[in-house]
């Protein structure tokens, strides 16, 4: 009895080994496979790409992209439809390809299915919500669908964070006297490599969140945001600045308010304040903080910059204002 087991349970690690070394041989036959489909698709031969980006795929169904180049080529070839099947199945296999997104998007608006473009962008922009190209494309979607509100409200924010695409695409769609509105336009500095962590909006307030590049928002060393609430006019600054001032004390019992400089007598009102605080509740450090608020005719804008400090320096203090001051109300 005890042989026959023994032969059994070998039979059976035999054949686990040849069916995961078959499984490692067809992978690597897909990947070559793959090769030789780009090295077609690079020499504009898309039918012959489409077959070996499909016999790759039939070895390895998982191959995110084979779907994404064959759907590249059924695009380019003129089949839309088959297009947008391969790229719905290059997102399944690979959810953070956001150029997949991207030519989903577009295949679909071949077939004028705008309406069905914008679930695809909206969870694509969950995960990558500073991504210009498909924040630009969802405006412009917005836009032929007569959504002119949130169509700006999309350009406004790339514009906002210096693209190029974005500011001819709000300019073109949101200028003019039509469109009631306007936003405050901020480009942060490209030599200390911010990036656009998370935007949160709705139809009256919007929220940008900035961290530098090899930072993460539970280990952050510096941070920034550029708030708006939409309808707010004539603010009362003072209380307004008690509000984000309580609102910090929760956080930091310890931390002090200073006025730092105003004018009230401008087109835009504006204030600068400063926030100080030597220990935080949360991450039981210091925390400095300073703020630009700046009233515009139809929102009212706040933005702020925070080191884990205790006090921030007069010429930090000096840059920063400056920094600030140096963003505008764009008027649509």
């Amino acid at each position: 009895m005890y042989p026959y087991r023994l032969y059994i349970i070998t039979r059976f690690i035999l054949l686990l080994f040849f069916s995961s070394t078959i499984d490692l041989f067809c992978a690597q036959d897909a990947v070559e496979i793959f090769k030789l489909g780009m090295k077609r698709h690079d020499a504009n031969d898309c039918p012959k790409a489409i077959e070996l980006y499909t016999k790759a795929i039939n070895l390895d169904s998982t191959l995110a992209r084979a779907y994404f180049n064959r759907g590249t080529c059924h695009l380019k070839i003129g089949k839309p439809d088959l297009a947008e099947q391969d790229f719905l199945l290059t997102i399944t296999y690979d959810s953070l390809l956001m150029d997949a997104y991207y030519s989903y998007t577009v295949s679909l608006l071949y077939g004028n299915k705008h309406k069905q473009a914008l679930p695809i962008l909206n969870k694509a922009l969950m995960i990558e919500p500073n991504n210009a190209s498909l924040r630009n494309l969802r405006g412009q979607i917005y836009a032929y669908l007569g959504d002119k509100q949130s169509a700006c409200n999309d350009l406004s924010i790339t514009k906002g964070a210096g693209d190029k695409e974005g500011n001819g695409l709000f300019d073109k769609i949101c200028g003019g006297d039509t469109l009631k509105g306007e936003a405050f336009s901020l480009p942060w500095p490209v030599d200390e490599h911010w990036r656009v962590q998370n935007i949160s909006e709705d139809s009256t307030f919007s929220l940008m969140e900035f961290f530098h590049d090899n930072e993460q928002p539970e280990l952050w060393t510096e941070y920034g945001a550029m708030m708006t609430l939409r309808d707010i006019r004539n603010a009362n600054f003072k209380e307004f600045s008690q509000m984000i001032y309580q609102d910090f004390k929760q956080r930091a019992p310890k931390a002090t308010l200073k006025y730092m400089k105003e004018d009230k007598k401008s087109e835009f009102p504006w204030l600068i304040l400063l926030l100080q605080a030597p220990s935080t509740v949360d991450h039981q450090q210091p925390e400095s903080q300073l703020w630009y608020i700046i009233q515009g005719k139809t929102a009212l804008y706040s933005n702020f910059r925070a080191v884990k400090k205790a006090t921030l320096s007069k010429d930090l203090i000096k840059k920063w204002s400056a920094f600030f001051r140096s963003g505008t109300i764009i008027e649509k």
